[in-house]
């Protein structure tokens, strides 16, 4: 189940009705004519008056007369005005800085699928290859392309923005997958890896530059 999030407009104005009750600094309960704390208000600053002595600023408004007071009728309610002028601000900065780890997270996989389909090309340059239509509803944008190597059929997901390295690379219907694992996949490649290494040129194991 995935959690509601706020959009980037909502965002900015929490920050704007956050920038707006904090014009005049921070607030704190007070105490009203009914001798109950049942108000917020600007923190008074005035030396007399301790930031850290609860009392001492729940019972200063001749000081701070010149500050709107907004009266609540009960002094957990007020405290929820003040708490909320901290923790809303510190969730805001938390989902930015989420937004942005999950940004550089995006452009780190985003630069490694490239790099790959820049090797996955260079096959599908040399081996006949193939694209076919993702069957996955949720990857349809996400093609996937067959290269028949020599030591068996290799595929991969390709992705939308790296479909440019293959110029050369159809659609089709002939290549079908033939139930391969990534660890298959792979071990495949490392094979047709040491042949080349043993038997030398692409030619000694089939290559055909251009074939599709």
């Amino acid at each position: 189940m995935s959690e509601k999030t706020i959009s980037d407009r909502e965002a900015e104005q929490l920050r704007e009705k956050i920038a707006f009750i904090n014009g005049h600094g921070a607030y704190r309960t007070v105490m009203t004519d009914a001798e109950s704390a049942c108000g917020i208000l600007p923190r008074c600053t005035s030396p007399d008056h301790p930031a850290e002595d609860r009392e001492s600023q729940w019972d200063v408004l001749d000081c701070c007369e010149a500050y709107p007071l907004i009266e609540t009728w009960h002094e957990h309610i007020a405290s929820v005005w003040v708490d909320s002028l901290y923790v809303i601000p510190a969730l805001l900065d938390e989902r930015d800085q989420q937004r942005k780890e999950l940004a550089e997270a995006r452009a780190t996989t985003t630069a490694a699928y490239r790099e790959r389909a820049h090797l996955v090309a260079l096959l599908a340059a040399v081996y006949p290859a193939e694209f076919r239509e993702n069957p996955d509803p949720d990857y349809a944008d996400w093609p996937i392309i067959y290269v028949q190597l020599p030591t068996g059929q290799a595929s991969w997901h390709i992705s939308p923005n790296d479909m440019d390295l293959f110029p050369g690379v159809r659609f089709g219907t002939d290549a079908e997958w033939d139930g391969h694992t990534t660890d298959a996949k792979y071990d495949r490649i490392d094979k047709m890896t040491h042949m080349l290494h043993v038997e030398g040129g692409i030619e000694a194991v089939g290559g055909h530059r251009g074939a599709r």
